[in-house]
């Protein structure tokens, strides 16, 4: 038997599944919906609603006071300006470390790990809410975030670069940014809608469960991200 003829009755003794798995390997991208959905546009419109539901709303939460809620909505600024203080010293450290962590976790679970302190900062204002005596949780909540929020920029950054080609990252990152940017818009209209007939100068706890809510839902989108470093061609 020739060499030809020998390769090809190996060929034709290769089971299917194995052919499969082999193209699955090589990153092509499959059609129908499973392709639109491991769609690089899509996958990053996933991450820009991450962002949207964590830092997002954070921004709604911690805007200026005169503007969105204002220091948090409460009446004592101090307490909120403690808890950021506490946020950017850990963040500043954090982020250091962030890549590191990102390359032995991948960026799916790092990205989850860091959007889940958005829910747990904004749990310690409804906890303030409930209780007057639990400022101290703000602090303590602010200090969690800020190591959270280093790992989810680093694990944005990771897949920002990861699914879009070379000539559609420009592109893609004004998407992920216009996404992100809505947070605090939609953050500061609900603050507005729930707090409109309010007489007091506080935000009522019906905002704090919404904004947490949401960020619940955020934490979550993570685990349903495709493998990155699949085609970003619309050719797949």
């Amino acid at each position: 038997m020739s060499d030809i003829e020998k390769e090809r009755s190996q060929h034709e003794s290769t089971p299917a599944h194995e052919v499969s798995v082999s193209s699955q390997e090589k990153g092509v991208r499959p059609g129908g919906l499973r392709g639109w959905y491991q769609h690089p546009v899509v996958q990053v419109c996933m991450l820009g609603f991450v962002a949207f539901m964590g830092p997002g709303l954070f921004n709604a939460l911690n805007a200026p006071v005169g503007t969105g809620l204002g220091g948090g909505g409460r009446v004592d600024q101090k307490t909120s300006a403690n808890g950021n203080a506490a946020l950017y010293a850990t963040f500043s450290v954090a982020a250091f470390f962030g890549g590191t962590v990102n390359n032995v976790l991948g960026p799916r679970l790092t990205l989850l790990l860091g959007s889940s302190g958005y829910s747990l900062y904004i749990g310690s204002y409804l906890a303030t809410n409930l209780h007057d005596n639990a400022g101290w949780f703000i602090i303590f909540a602010g200090a969690i975030l800020g190591v959270c929020a280093g790992l989810l920029w680093t694990a944005q950054g990771s897949l920002m670069l990861s699914y879009p080609t070379e000539q559609d990252k420009g592109t893609y990152i004004a998407i992920f940014w216009a996404i992100f940017n809505l947070g605090g818009v939609v953050g500061g209209a609900v603050a507005f809608g729930q707090n409109y007939h309010s007489t007091g100068d506080a935000v009522g706890t019906s905002t704090y469960i919404a904004f947490l809510v949401l960020t619940c839902i955020g934490v979550l989108i993570p685990s349903m991200f495709a493998r990155a470093g699949l085609p970003a061609s619309d050719s797949g």
